[in-house]
């Protein structure tokens, strides 16, 4: 990597995912790492947008979850400007509300963006919604506010570490995703074993 001159390696690349790109950054001895971040981040992404592709089985358990009657929606920390990439037009058809980092004063892991989207999803209640993310930050802004949250293993972080952080169920595969996620929101559910995985077989 330019900035530190070197290689990461596969734990510094996972600092990512768990503490975010400039807190690692910071972490690795870089200087101006948000000024480095976000400069860079247009230009790399912009190299390598030809390269990014969807997990297999993820839009097609969406279109299953719309076609049950689910809304469905989008809440990222990135700036919308880079959204026409990280979010290719197969997506972005299958969601009904799609929340950027200028949406919201406070980005994950404040729940801002969660609350916002359900807001406009038709002022869902939390407690009829599930929240699905790979990162620590993704489950600490679930929980704050108040929805289900659905861990995916497939990301940086292990389904271990999601749970340390309060996942109350972990995915393993992408082909999970789809219309029994919908049986997390029955109450009955919340009362069996943390991280239990689906019967069938997440972005």
């Amino acid at each position: 990597m330019r900035a530190i001159g070197r290689k990461l390696t596969d734990e510094e690349l996972h600092a990512f995912a768990r503490e975010g790109p400039v807190d690692a950054l910071l972490a690795l001895g870089v200087g101006e790492a948000k000024a480095f971040y976000e400069r860079d981040f247009d230009r790399l992404l912009a190299e390598h947008a030809d390269t990014l592709r969807v997990f297999e089985g993820v839009t097609s358990g969406m279109a299953e979850l719309r076609a049950a009657g689910a809304r469905l929606g989008i809440v990222t920390r990135q700036p919308r400007h880079r959204l026409a990439l990280l979010v290719p037009p197969v997506v972005r058809e299958l969601v009904d509300v799609l929340i950027a980092r200028e949406n919201v004063q406070r980005p994950k892991p404040a729940p801002d963006g969660i609350y916002l989207a359900l807001q406009q999803l038709g002022k869902v209640p939390s407690e009829r919604a599930l929240f699905v993310g790979d990162t620590p930050h993704d489950i600490e802004a679930g929980r704050r506010a108040g929805v289900r949250v659905v861990g995916v293993s497939w990301g940086f972080c292990t389904r271990e570490e999601l749970a340390a952080c309060g996942a109350e169920v972990c995915l393993n595969e992408p082909a999970e995703i789809g219309v029994r996620m919908l049986d997390y929101l029955n109450p009955k559910r919340r009362s069996e074993p943390v991280m239990e995985r689906l019967l069938v077989g997440d972005p």
